[in-house]
């Protein structure tokens, strides 16, 4: 089977890394660690070595393809697209969150991930749900 052609979009190259066992086994352990991936290895073809990257340049490297990504999205948004977006109303049509700060949107959207994590794994198999209910009580959240 021939390899898959290289990612070269910012959401496939975030789909890439995001998706990643390596970086999937880091990130469930909670220690910021480095991420060991294998690499094509220079010096025997054929083979592969594990290159060491420090969790904080992975996650860099996820910010800049998320600006990235953006820009790509932005580009391909029509004029048919909703002015305002429906995550960010209630169920009354107000607004969740103050539409025009960036930090409040992302912080919506963080706790809507959460409330479906919620939803589809049973009381007790996510660790922290009570944190971030407390969390969104405190943010204001209904």
């Amino acid at each position: 089977m021939a390899p898959a052609a290289p990612q070269t979009d910012a959401l496939g190259l975030l789909r890439v890394i995001l998706t990643n066992p390596q970086l999937q086994q880091t990130l469930q352990s909670g220690i910021p660690q480095n991420v060991n991936i294998p690499v094509p290895s220079t010096s025997a073809p054929g083979h592969t070595r594990s290159m060491q990257i420090p969790l904080a340049a992975v996650m860099n490297t996820v910010g800049a393809l998320s600006r990235r990504a953006m820009t790509e999205l932005n580009e391909g948004i029509g004029e048919d697209e909703p002015e305002v977006p429906a995550y960010l109303l209630g169920d009354d049509g107000d607004f969740l969150v103050d539409p025009a700060s960036a930090d409040d949107r992302a912080a919506l959207v963080a706790h809507l991930f959460l409330l479906s994590e919620a939803v589809q794994y049973p009381p007790g198999e996510i660790d922290g749900l009570d944190e971030c209910d407390e969390w969104a009580d405190s943010a204001g959240f209904p």
